[in-house]
């Protein structure tokens, strides 16, 4: 993730704009599917908006790259 998409992620989410923001985590983690940094940024758009499944299936994939379980 490039500082200016993180910079906008933060804009999304500070306009509470979840899906968004969720759009553009997805978009990146296309990219680079082991981006652990995006997963958690997902991880927390998706409990913001209230999307706890999918929050924990974004964690578990950080867990997992990071070879460590909660």
């Amino acid at each position: 993730m490039s500082p200016t998409e993180f910079d906008e992620i933060l804009r999304l989410k500070r306009a509470n704009r979840w899906g968004d923001a969720a759009a553009l985590l997805e978009e990146i983690l296309g990219r680079s599917p082991a981006d652990a940094s995006a997963l958690t940024q997902l991880a927390d758009v998706h409990v913001r908006g209230r999307r706890f499944r999918e929050a924990e299936s974004a964690l578990d994939q950080a867990e997992t790259l990071a070879g460590t379980t909660a």
